[in-house]
């Protein structure tokens, strides 16, 4: 059943929300995957550029949570959040300071919603995944609202090239459900970057 939201729009997300239980039942697995992307220098951005990156892709969790949780918490059953970062919640890559920023938002509030819900049946997840193919630059294009400046500008086509490379999004979401049935917190998709994480990781501990 598809439901169609703005997920920056709170009223919006709890009538989908009421929508979709309507549907289907009680909604037992939250994924809080939508996302917007953009691509500059930090000295380039603009302040409308900040506003529509955070605001889909944090304030569009947070209403997500809002939406949901409080439901899943009253009926006292089993049930998961996932939310969606990016291995740029965690590192840092020129040119992405906004993308990262939110991630790293995504990551953050995660972690405070996992201790938050010790001891409850709600279990929370946060997917943290290296390139992936799939629509998110023409999406981020199509979607941006005239009060946040409108159509993106080509400046992210360079990126196009790399996320056609990136990995099958069922090949994801095979990790994900996995991931989902060992109770895994974090859900990292790409092995391949585990040194990377390493250098950043080693780096804070040798600050101590």
């Amino acid at each position: 059943v598809a439901v169609a939201c703005d997920v920056t729009d709170e009223a919006d997300v709890a009538r989908a929300a009421d929508e979709a239980e309507a549907a289907l039942g009680p909604v037992a697995i939250l994924v809080n995957n939508a996302g917007a992307f953009t691509m500059s220098p930090i000295e380039e951005t603009t302040r409308s550029d900040w506003e529509w990156l955070l605001e889909v892709n944090v304030i569009g969790v947070v209403n997500g949570l809002h939406a949901f949780l409080p439901r899943m918490k009253e009926r006292g059953e089993e049930a998961v959040v996932l939310n969606t970062a990016s291995v740029s919640g965690h590192i840092g890559v020129p040119g992405l300071g906004i993308y990262t920023a939110s991630k790293f938002a995504v990551v953050g509030l995660s972690e405070c919603l996992r201790k938050e819900l010790e001891g409850s049946p709600v279990r929370v997840s946060v997917l943290c995944p290296g390139i992936v193919k799939t629509g998110l630059l023409e999406s981020s294009v199509r979607h941006r609202a005239d009060k946040h400046g409108g159509r993106a500008d080509a400046s992210m086509s360079p990126m196009s090239q790399v996320i056609n490379t990136g990995t099958d999004p069922a090949d994801v979401g095979r990790q994900v459900v996995e991931g989902i049935r060992e109770g895994a917190f974090y859900i990292l998709t790409h092995p391949g970057l585990k040194p990377v994480f390493e250098e950043r990781f080693g780096g804070i501990l040798e600050a101590f």
